[in-house]
């Protein structure tokens, strides 16, 4: 069994004009030890370096209250005696990099961890990474953070009112009947159905990547989308105009199981969750591990709910 190896080092940069440009210097080679196997990767000395599996990351930390942004990266093909035990087929195409702010309560200042993917394959060859800039905005990094923080409503909407909790298994459309009512003990001649709600915010597990808000090439500063608080959901209710729920009556619903599959926000998928995971192996189809199902919460008696809108696209 392989075991990956991390070797971190971060060396603190103040930037004091508003852009630096950083140079690696590779001049030597470092062992990871995977237990059963050992690899020679090509190495820099002078900034901090983690390595993993046919992978090779820069990582810098900074001193700044400033929104950063990395560009003007240049690259050259790495020499075939500096190589070593890199695998061309297991070397990404597309190499990725991050910000991630955050506040440092040992310091009592803003900072900022940059990590940037420092070799590539193309066209057959492997690539390493020679420089990249790294330019200050005139935007605070705090404001991503409030941005983010308080996605929809932030109202506890528990804090009133008869809840009663239902669970799935998976993503799909769902059916409550008047018979389902009557099953789970709720009497529905007592149900207004213009009145019936339902709560939920999905089971999807959060990310490894606990932070609020992070940076990257791809896709630009980007929020880990997170609620505040439980948010209604738009249902349909099919014969809710008479306020009984008659015997052919239904309320129909989306909810999101306990899986998700591409979870992802990059460059060729735009439309993904804002999520970001600490490991490199990003995958498209992710199960909880946690959880076997996802819960919702149903109400009707705190006033008319949600509904889907019917838009007309003629």
């Amino acid at each position: 069994m392989k075991f990956k190896i991390y070797l971190f080092v971060f060396f603190l940069l103040s930037i004091f004009n508003y852009s630096q440009k950083i140079t690696l210097a590779w001049d030597g080679y470092k062992e990871v030890d995977y237990g059963s196997e050992k690899f020679v990767y090509p190495s820099f000395s002078n900034h901090g370096i983690r390595m993993e599996a046919d992978a090779i990351f820069v990582n810098i930390g900074l001193k700044t209250a400033l929104q950063l942004k990395l560009d003007k990266l240049v690259w050259e093909v790495m020499p075939t005696k500096d190589i070593k035990d890199l695998r061309i087929n297991s070397v990404t195409s597309n190499p990725k990099s991050s910000i991630d702010y955050y506040f440092s309560t040992e310091d009592n200042a803003q900072k900022a961890n940059i990590s940037v993917q420092a070799i590539k394959a193309e066209n057959n060859k492997i690539y390493r990474l020679v420089s990249f800039e790294i330019t200050e905005s005139n935007l605070k990094a705090s404001n991503l953070s409030d941005n983010g923080k308080k996605a929809g409503t932030t109202e506890n909407p528990l804090k009133s009112g008869n809840f009663y909790k239902i669970k799935v298994d998976k993503s799909g459309i769902f059916k409550i009947t008047k018979q389902f009512l009557q099953q789970n003990g709720i009497n529905p001649s007592n149900v207004n159905p213009k009145n019936f709600r339902i709560y939920g915010n999905g089971g999807l597990m959060l990310p490894e990547f606990n932070q609020q808000i992070y940076s990257s090439f791809d896709v630009g500063n980007t929020v880990n989308l997170k609620y505040d608080a439980l948010q209604e959901d738009a249902i349909q209710v099919i014969g809710e105009e008479d306020g009984v729920w008659n015997d052919n009556d239904y309320a129909i619903f989306y909810a999101q199981g306990p899986n998700g599959y591409n979870l992802f926000k990059n460059s060729t998928n735009v439309n993904g969750n804002r999520r970001k995971e600490s490991r490199d192996d990003e995958s498209g189809n992710v199960v909880n591990i946690y959880e076997d199902f996802s819960y919702y919460f149903i109400n009707f008696d705190i006033g008319e709910g949600k509904r889907v809108q019917i838009i007309n696209n003629e």
